[in-house]
């Protein structure tokens, strides 16, 4: 068991020795993005911007601007929400070279109340021109996640939790790729999609099911390419069988917009097929 975030700052601080132009902003929550490693090891690239995430966009824009590789980091509900005016237009529509890693999405901010929830950050940033949202599924994947990324030129959205969660990449040759999607289990019948933490679920589903005699295929889409690409595959196989298998997508987002919607338009484009969505399962206290 580890936690995303966890894994975002021990590799951020390698990064720095390697990377000499990586510059680092926060908003005043290092100690629970996990940037404080890289602040206490390269006090002189890292910047604490306070309480003011269009500030820290801002700056982290013309930063960029300058030649440097920019990782921002903040809670998703404040980094999509409150400075996506400054993200919109002064990071994404200027294909600036900013990596924006938050934590604590979804629902895991638990006690912290509806507040700091963000269930409505992957349709928001994807709507954006230039934007790569990605979302890795376990602490390995946010390793390499964020290696690529400070390869790669161009806005990123980056999406990290809270909570330790099971590592699910065992294989010390596992290579992420920015717009592939990702094979979990293989199987005939059914495919279950999710991405994140839900992803882990999504394989104990698949397991199950199994035990229903249903061979469902698990797949991991991190990133919107990766949902399109994986929606093709679907249809595609229905084509070549002759009907239908259905699809599950797991998903820790709000009903519209986000990963899942653009899959239900996606898959819902050949004859005889219809969409059906779950829209909760149990409640809250």
């Amino acid at each position: 068991m580890a936690a995303t975030r966890d894994a975002y700052g021990k590799v951020l601080a390698e990064l720095g020795r390697e990377y000499p132009n990586v510059v680092v902003l926060d908003a005043d929550l290092s100690a629970s993005t996990k940037t404080a490693g890289f602040a206490k090891a390269f006090p002189e690239r890292f910047f604490d911007m306070g309480v003011a995430e269009q500030d820290m966009i801002g700056t982290a824009a013309g930063l960029a601007a300058s030649g440097k590789i920019v990782f921002a980091s903040t809670f998703a509900v404040f980094g999509s929400g409150r400075a996506w005016d400054q993200v919109r237009v002064s990071v994404a529509y200027t294909r600036l070279n900013v990596k924006i890693v938050v934590t604590h999405a979804g629902i895991t901010t638990g006690e912290d109340g509806a507040s700091h929830q963000a269930n409505e950050d992957i349709a928001i940033m994807r709507a954006l021109p230039n934007m790569t949202v990605v979302v890795p599924a376990d602490a390995v994947e946010t390793e390499r996640v964020i290696r690529e990324a400070v390869k790669y030129y161009g806005p990123m959205y980056i999406r990290l939790s809270r909570p330790k969660t099971p590592i699910l990449h065992n294989d010390p040759n596992y290579s992420f790729k920015i717009g592939k999607g990702e094979v979990m289990r293989a199987g005939s019948g059914l495919t279950i999609i999710a991405c994140g933490l839900m992803v882990g679920p999504s394989l104990s589903a698949a397991a199950a099911l199994e035990q229903e005699g249903i061979n469902a295929r698990g797949q991991s889409a991190y990133d919107q390419a990766a949902r399109q690409g994986i929606a093709g595959q679907v249809r595609a196989r229905d084509r070549r069988l002759g009907h239908g298998r259905g699809t599950f997508d797991f998903r820790r987002l709000g009903r519209r917009g986000g990963r899942g919607d653009r899959g239900e338009r996606a898959g819902a484009d050949g004859p005889g097929r219809f969409e059906r969505r779950v829209r909760r399962i149990g409640h809250a206290r």
